[in-house]
């Protein structure tokens, strides 16, 4: 279903959009469940699919977890990673999601599409930043927990 919604479609990178999915769901392995919402987790925001066609598909834990995972335009970035900060499988796949899109050999092109705005470009970097320490420390804190 992703190869279907995200085809003619590519990253900052101009590299297929999909392998920036398949690198999100290979940092969630071996977790099936995650992989599959990971390779999902931009089919709502980002092409024509429906949750309804999602959940035909995949059915409603898969389906549901995508919608938690798409950010709706009127909520905030904050208000966004606070929703998905109580579930493990979102956590998993956000983090993987933050760690791509972070990653040191793709950030020179996300700052080329903010127009070189460095303002902008700092708005969206810091937003990131803090969100993956908020949820790598909750990960951390019940990795500990569990010992």
């Amino acid at each position: 279903m992703a190869m279907k919604f995200h085809v003619n479609q590519y990253d900052c990178e101009h590299q297929p959009y999909i392998t920036h999915l398949f690198r999100v769901a290979n940092a969630c392995y071996p977790d099936v469940k995650a992989m599959t919402i990971a390779i999902l987790h931009d089919i709502l925001e980002d092409t024509p699919c429906t949750a309804y066609e999602l959940q035909e598909v995949f059915g409603d834990e898969i389906a549901s977890a995508v919608i938690w995972l798409s950010r709706k335009p009127l909520v905030s970035y904050e208000i966004y990673i606070s929703n998905l900060k109580d579930n493990s499988i979102l956590r998993k796949v956000k983090i993987a999601d933050l760690k791509d899109n972070l990653n040191p050999t793709r950030i020179k092109y996300i700052y080329e599409r903010y127009g070189h705005d460095a303002n902008k470009w700092n708005e969206w970097y810091t937003k990131r930043v803090h969100s993956l320490k908020l949820l790598e420390d909750i990960e951390n804190r019940l990795k500990e927990g569990t010992r």
